[in-house]
């Protein structure tokens, strides 16, 4: 009965996101960016890593967004930079969110030593900045792609474990989890038949949050020079700022394609917590 209600609900929600037109203008403005960075490097004018001109050369007709600083070409190494910048994103946000889902639902349904330990351990970590807490990781095991994706995931663990926690507990006292719990059901089936459904639309949104957390923390620690590639939209932020006086084009185009992604992010973010509050009034 619980799965029912709860696959009702999200389809309730997608629904009136559908109807939203925020929601469809960050979902269409995703598409975009997210089809750039996966046919980018195949119309790619240029071989990426190939010298086409002096560092920092305007733009003509060869080269319509000019050079970085090592005097390839801006446009070939946007195209080439929105995979890598993606898949971190992607990969710290879907780490973040499973270890948060293991983490919560285990603060919430566990005896109650570990859910004390375990919302100790959330409250105490959560004060630590996720940027710090990413920085030190990098630090201790070097700045590759997925020493990235790993520190980025674990610096947001724990935000998302509180939330997906307060969703357990909601779950956890309900009159069909307490008769899951009565007639014997073990944790493993709890967890998938009561537990998961019922907080979808909870993790649908926390989803958001992540991702949008994610790759502001990409993009901020590329800007760093952390970054796990030489090909990424937010190293070449870095790389390039030096040159932004005399050639603007290599920093404003990764900035300007990383600002729409995260803006049509968020916005079906919001769309989405929207349908949720909606569906959960009614």
């Amino acid at each position: 009965m619980s799965t029912v209600h709860a696959e009702h609900s999200s389809a309730s929600t997608l629904r009136r996101m559908a109807r939203d037109p925020r929601c469809v203008a960050g979902v269409l403005g995703c598409i975009v960016i997210v089809a750039l960075a996966l046919i980018g490097p195949a119309v790619a004018p240029f071989d990426p890593a190939a010298f086409v001109g002096p560092a920092f050369s305007p733009p003509s007709g060869g080269v319509p967004l000019g050079t970085d600083h090592l005097g390839r070409d801006v446009l070939t190494v946007t195209l080439n930079g929105g995979t890598a910048f993606l898949a971190q994103g992607i990969g710290g946000a879907a780490l973040a969110l499973a270890a948060g889902l293991i983490f919560g639902i285990a603060a919430a349904i566990s005896a109650r030593p570990v859910r004390g330990a375990l919302a100790f351990a959330m409250d105490s970590m959560v004060i630590v900045p996720q940027i710090l807490l990413s920085l030190v990781v990098i630090a201790a095991f070097g700045a590759s792609p997925t020493t990235l994706v790993i520190a980025v995931g674990l610096g947001q663990t724990m935000p998302t474990a509180r939330v997906i926690r307060a969703a357990a507990l909601r779950v956890a006292h309900e009159d069909y989890y307490l008769a899951a719990l009565a007639i014997g059901e073990n944790p493993v089936q709890r967890v998938f038949r009561e537990i998961l459904p019922g907080i979808a639309p909870t993790v649908l949104v926390e989803l958001g949050v992540r991702l949008t957390a994610s790759f502001v923390a990409i993009a901020s620690l590329s800007f760093l020079g952390f970054g796990g590639g030489s090909i990424e939209w937010g190293r070449m932020i870095h790389d390039n700022q030096g040159g932004l006086a005399i050639q603007p084009w290599a920093t404003i185009v990764p900035v300007v394609l990383i600002a729409v992604f995260l803006l049509s992010v968020h916005l079906v973010r919001d769309g989405a917590a929207r349908a949720l509050a909606e569906a959960m009034r009614r």
